[in-house]
């Protein structure tokens, strides 16, 4: 056939291509011997071929000559893929992660158990491209049903036989429904109805795995097709807690992660709002509404990791979202003029007003980002954490959001022109919304740590504690410069473009943190007061009130 080239087109590849398997099924008991292990990897290299030959041969097929074979030859040609998928994956387990958790058996050599494993790892190879070629085969001919019987069947012996190994199985199977670019989207929809039942049969495992297929797909899909996945996305999200009650943490982390990792652009943001918000408005086991992440997240017998993974992925997705802010800004000119007191600006003016029209342009979509950054930091910021480890992420956060806020108020302070309309509408957000949760969020996060610096002296000397309490003392201190070094820039643009943003933000607002009023013991009796009061009469120096 390869001398050949295939010109000969056979009906009959799939077919054989399933009775080379079967016939070599039990050549996948790891307790056969070398020499039958050294068939089947001649066999599986051959059902390889096979398999891939068929894909062309199916493709060649004229419609005249399907209709000569009689019935629908396409149909008979892919036919057994489906017991082909399943029998592939029982190969690459086979030889793969039970060979390896098998001990030698007695007597044997070292140098023989080694020739064996070789052996068996060039099997589990050969059965996991022998895999991707037949999911090549039915993504690029096969029909949506197809598609779906095949997945399912090889997804169901992923179950049965996987363990820590089906990941790898799901990479392949996402590697390869990522060549057939017609059906991607029909992968990802039939990858969605899996990870549903997955879910439902509470194969968290296997569904954690599918879901990072979902993930390999979306990514190749253009921006524009994306829109109607993230709903389901989100759909997932809204109906985990009830649908699954005792839903595995990872399976709603990976679609955490998978929905942040495709957030991109404007509608990314928004989007990225809304799951913060749907995230943090889960139903807690009581049947009440609550803005607990730790309840919404994960079970209360497992620890507080999960949390802070998801707490994690939002806080880089955020930061991220600023660093791009702050990078665009710095290659925008605010302070540009257009000089048109000679001839020659005169000829070049409608490149000049070119020029500023792309700036602007340009400077509308930094504001409208960090704009749907902050929109996207609200529900955040608002979440009630009971551990301070989660807090952490959403503090910092905080802290470079309004580091680029200061930045963008830092530049409008000397721009030639009024400010920017988006301009305006982000600072309004940020002093009737953000500040208010901002100041809470802190405010809570230094009660959950009344005594770090205490705590932090009575660690071990080392560099890496000292440098993880130091960090940690910074970020409330860092939060108030920023808001402090952004208000006094507001000040400046309210001077000299005649605006009045500081209007929005509440000046009288206290900022010493440290300060925990849980801690500061007012006395209760009024005549211990007075008592107090006298003791301190007739010494010559003026006592401060219970107030100050």
């Amino acid at each position: 056939a390869r001398r050949g080239g295939g010109e000969q087109p056979s009906l009959l590849t799939s077919e054989f291509t399933a009775v080379v398997l079967s016939c070599t099924k039990s050549l996948g008991d790891p307790r056969v011997d070398t020499k039958g292990r050294i068939a089947l990897f001649a066999n599986v290299e051959l059902v390889v071929y096979a398999l891939r030959a068929s894909a062309r041969q199916v493709a060649a097929l004229k419609p005249a000559l399907l209709g000569a074979c009689g019935g629908d030859a396409k149909s008979r040609a892919m036919a057994d893929l489906s017991r082909i998928g399943a029998l592939l994956v029982r190969q690459f387990y086979a030889n793969h992660a039970e060979r390896r958790a098998m001990p030698p058996p007695p007597g044997q050599s070292a140098k023989k158990k080694d020739g064996e494993d070789r052996v068996a790892k060039g099997v589990s190879a050969m059965a996991l491209e022998g895999l991707q070629a037949c999911l090549e085969l039915v993504c690029s001919k096969g029909t949506r049903e197809q598609i779906a019987e095949v997945a399912g069947a090889i997804v169901k012996e992923v179950e049965v036989h996987g363990k820590d190994e089906s990941i790898l199985v799901s990479d392949s199977i996402s590697q390869v429904m990522m060549r057939g670019d017609r059906r991607m989207s029909n992968c990802v929809e039939t990858m969605q109805i899996m990870a549903n039942q997955l879910i439902e049969d509470e194969c968290f495992d296997q569904a954690s795995s599918v879901l990072w297929c979902i993930l390999h797909l979306l990514r190749c899909l253009p921006v524009e097709e994306r829109d109607g996945h993230f709903a389901w996305f989100q759909r997932l999200c809204r109906s985990g807690a009830s649908s699954v009650p005792r839903c595995k943490p990872a399976v709603l982390r990976e679609v955490v992660i998978a929905y942040l990792s495709l957030s991109t652009g404007d509608k990314g943001l928004s989007t990225a709002a809304e799951l913060a918000h749907d995230v943090m408005k889960f139903t807690s086991a009581e049947g009440q509404e609550c803005y607990n992440l730790k309840h919404c997240i994960i079970d209360p017998d497992n620890d507080e990791t999960e949390i802070k993974f998801v707490t994690t992925a939002l806080a880089e997705f955020l930061k991220t979202c600023c660093d791009e802010v702050d990078w665009a800004l710095s290659h925008i000119d605010l302070m540009e003029r257009t000089d048109i007191a000679s001839d020659d600006a005169l000829s070049d003016l409608p490149q000049h007003i070119a020029a500023a029209r792309a700036n602007n342009a340009a400077e509308d979509a930094v504001l409208r980002r960090l704009h749907e950054t902050v929109q996207a930091c609200l529900p955040f910021a608002r979440g009630q954490f009971q551990e301070s480890v989660c807090m952490e992420p959403v503090v910092s956060t905080l802290c470079r959001v309004y580091r680029s806020a200061e930045s963008v108020a830092r530049k409008n302070v000397g721009r030639q022109g009024a400010v920017r309309d988006r301009f305006v509408a982000l600072m309004r957000t940020i002093g009737k919304g953000l500040n208010d949760a901002m100041y809470q969020c802190i405010l809570e996060y230094t009660n959950l740590n009344p005594d770090e610096e205490e705590d932090g002296k009575k660690r071990k000397s080392s560099h890496a504690a000292k440098a993880k309490v130091t960090k940690e003392l910074k970020l409330v201190p860092n939060i108030v410069f920023y808001v402090e070094s952004l208000e006094k820039h507001l000040i400046k643009v309210d001077a000299s473009k005649k605006t009045n943003l500081m209007s929005e933000f509440k000046r009288s607002t206290a900022r010493d943190f440290k300060v925990n009023m849980d801690k500061v013991h007012i006395p209760a009796d009024d005549d211990n007061c007075g008592k107090k009061k006298e003791k301190g009469e007739g010494k010559g120096k003026k006592r401060k009130s219970d107030g100050e």
